[in-house]
Formats: structure tokens, sequence, C-alpha cells
């Protein structure tokens, strides 16, 4: 179902949905537009930590958790300093790293599957 050439595209979505979900079920008080641009932001930081991953050179034992921790770091980065956010920065990369992680691990059962 999904090639190497859209999976690029479908893992950053399924993270965005997997943060807009958190949030929703976090927050519910908050106005939907607050946890769309949470989820688009940890669906760029999926996107951003996807080409940085690729780029390093990581060691073997590293190499599988390498993108969630990249998109950890730059989900808790981007939602700290762009969209000014008072939670912890420990909370948030956890959120963007755990998404990423459950994004890509559904990647691969929805391949399997089709």
């Amino acid at each position: 179902m999904f090639s190497e050439n859209s999976a690029w595209l479908f893992r950053p979505i399924l993270v965005g949905g997997i943060v807009v979900a958190y949030e929703y079920f976090n927050g519910q008080g908050q106005p939907m537009m607050t946890h769309f641009k949470v989820g688009a932001l940890g669906a760029g930081a999926s996107l951003a930590s996807g080409y940085i991953g690729n780029m390093l050179p990581l060691p073997d034992f590293i190499e599988a958790m390498g993108t969630p921790i990249v998109t950890g770091a730059t989900f808790a980065l981007g939602r700290k300093f762009v969209l000014g956010s008072q939670n912890g920065f420990i909370m948030d990369g956890i959120e963007g790293g755990v998404a990423d992680l459950v994004g890509g691990i559904s990647m691969r059962a929805l391949d399997s599957f089709w």
C-alpha cells in the first residue's frame, strides 16, 4: 500500500492525527483550532525528522530510534518557541516522540495488511 515514494507523506499525516487526538482528549475545553495547530506542528516535526534522520550517520542500534528522538526534540522546540506552550519540555518531547513511534508502527502494520 505504501511505496517508498508515498511513505514520506503518510507517516507525518498519521503522526499529526495522533497528536490531534491526544491533544483533544487531554484539553477538551480548548478550541479545535488549537488542537489542529499542535497536530500540524507534530506532522511538520515528523516530516523534518524524516529528512534529518536519513542524513545523520547513526550507529545501527540507535538508527531505529533516531527518527522518533529527532521528532520529539523538534516537536518540543517548536511547541515551546513557536506556539509558546507552557507545558514541560520533557512532556512535549515524549508526546512527539511517542506519536512518531506509533505512526511508524502503524505504517508497518498497514503496509503488511494490504
